[in-house]
């Protein structure tokens, strides 16, 4: 009897160990994908010249590490079991913070004023958006410098007591008391953001997401679109909510974006939040044509098509 467990347990730990290449090979259970800016090392071809300089088995090891059977379920099961043990997140610059609020290590810097560039080289950058202004203005074209809203300004209260710090000058505060004095239309998104903190009914932002939240996203584009009219003195089309859906368990991409980051076995508990239903009223309206240049704020709006009902041919330079 004892030699046959013995047998059973040999057996059954071959099995373990060929399970990884039996997953690669043969791709027998469908397995998600890692979320976030992941890059993995492709294949490569031997070569008697990539052996001798060793190129070839350097790429070969990149390749088999990022590639072997049931790696994104290991690396899921790691990051999870770091979560429960540490309370730590194991994804490029993501902090875990009170109540599990989640946010990006810049954003918490930022609030501070860690990464504050200093007053002349943002006076530098004034100048140079008055000149660009002044010859957009030659041409009958407007510029409209939006400063969008972020997480830690928005909610520096769940911030982990490790980052308390003195605050100091920061280059969103610079930034829009500079744009306020100077003759650039200038929307503040982030002001208009914690202006409405205590009075929203709905969440601008998500314990689990970097960005706007989706309800966050329309009340911001609507500033957006009115911004423009009284810029231009045009009638854009409406933006009219008819309903909001208002769930608890059914988050979407983005309003989990970090979380999504984590790659964590299970999901974070849920938070309610508001889906608007809405309709868009285009007729009699104009619709201008729009160059956006913006970071991953305005992903989204372009991504979904949002921005082509308002404008015409719509650009996006990301």
């Amino acid at each position: 009897m004892g030699n046959k467990i013995k047998r059973l347990l040999f057996v059954l730990v071959m099995f373990i160990l060929l399970c990884p290449l039996l997953q690669q090979t043969f791709n027998l259970i469908k397995i998600e994908p890692l979320l976030g800016a992941i890059v993995n090392s492709n294949d490569t071809i031997f070569s008697f010249e990539g052996w001798l300089n060793r190129t070839y088995q350097e790429k070969k090891e990149n390749y088999l590490k990022d590639s072997f059977g049931f790696r994104n379920i290991m690396i899921r099961v790691n990051n999870q079991i770091a979560y429960w043990v540490d309370n730590e997140a194991r994804a490029n610059g993501i902090i875990i913070g009170k109540f599990n609020y989640l946010y990006d290590e810049a954003y918490i810097k930022s609030y501070y004023g860690v990464d504050f560039i200093g007053e002349k080289a943002i006076d530098k950058k004034i100048e140079m958006l008055k000149e660009i202004n002044s010859k957009f203005k030659e041409k009958n074209i407007s510029l409209i410098v939006i400063l969008s809203p972020d997480k830690g300004n928005y909610f520096p209260e769940y911030f982990p007591e490790r980052y308390d710090t003195i605050k100091s000058m920061t280059n969103n505060e610079c930034y829009a008391k500079k744009l306020k004095s100077s003759d650039i239309n200038t929307l503040d998104l982030n002001n208009y953001f914690l202006k409405q903190k205590p009075i929203s009914k709905y969440p601008l932002f998500t314990k689990y997401g970097i960005h706007w939240s989706t309800y966050g996203k329309l009340m911001a584009f609507d500033m957006i679109i009115k911004t423009l009219e009284k810029t231009r003195n045009i009638d854009l089309p409406d933006l009219n909510i008819q309903s909001i859906n208002v769930t608890y368990e059914k988050i979407e991409d983005l309003d989990y974006d970090v979380g999504n980051r984590m790659n964590l076995l299970f999901n974070f508990k849920g938070q309610e939040l508001a889906y608007p239903k809405f309709s868009i009223n285009k007729s009699g309206k104009i619709k201008p044509k729009v160059l956006t240049i913006s970071d991953s704020y305005y992903w989204d709006i372009f991504m979904t098509g949002l921005d082509a009902d308002f404008f015409d041919g719509p650009h996006y330079w990301y």
